[in-house]
């Protein structure tokens, strides 16, 4: 009888851990599949967040924004023109005046036929022909012969239409000497009226028009 209650009691006892056994090996399962999502969500999420970190952000794209056009530097601008100045100056552009020019006055002053020598003669040219410079013309050509020009002016008119000549009393033997010079470039008449003793010149040529 206590053979049969002790081999009751060990089957019970086989039955309550054989139980045992199977809730705890269920269980050990539940927990490894349990670990097994949480492993693998882990590793899911972590995988995401590796992938969003790796993407490579977009390279900005440069633009080109256009520019003033480059200004010409001084070697590729146009070639300045060059003036090639001369040494060589001009009297007026060097003194601001019109240089004058020199009288050749000849060196025999001699009349060879009256035997007076136009040196001697202190003659006044007056200009009556009103045409400018028409009276140092004449002064210059009697300068040239020899004569001595000591006054040039105008007229107290400019109707004279030939060249008229005059000298004082005691130089009335030039009047044919100065006719003769000055008829190479002038119609002269002589005037017979002689200059007075006051005058300045011994003789007076005025200047017409022809």
């Amino acid at each position: 009888m206590e053979d049969l209650e002790s081999s009751q009691s060990s089957n019970l006892y086989s039955k309550k851990k054989g139980g045992n056994t199977t809730k705890l090996v269920i269980m050990l399962l539940l927990i490894l599949a349990f670990i097994g999502a949480v492993a693998y969500g882990g590793m899911q999420f972590l995988g995401q967040n590796e992938s969003a970190n790796t993407t490579p952000s977009p390279t900005p794209t440069a633009y080109v924004f256009p520019t003033d056009p480059p200004t010409p530097t001084e070697a590729s601008a146009s070639p300045t023109l060059t003036v090639k100045v001369t040494s060589k100056v001009s009297p007026t552009a060097a003194t601001g005046k019109t240089p004058t020019p020199t009288i050749k006055v000849s060196s025999d002053t001699v009349d060879k036929t009256s035997g007076l020598d136009r040196k001697t003669l202190n003659v006044e040219v007056l200009n009556g022909s009103g045409t400018p410079g028409a009276g140092k013309k004449a002064a210059d050509l009697l300068t040239g012969l020899g004569y001595k020009v000591v006054s040039t002016g105008n007229a107290d008119s400019y109707d004279y239409a030939t060249t008229e000549i005059s000298t004082k009393s005691t130089k009335k033997t030039f009047l044919p000497v100065l006719e003769k010079d000055l008829s190479a470039a002038y119609t002269v008449k002589s005037d017979t009226t002689p200059l007075t003793a006051s005058s300045s010149a011994d003789a007076r040529v005025i200047v017409g028009k022809k």
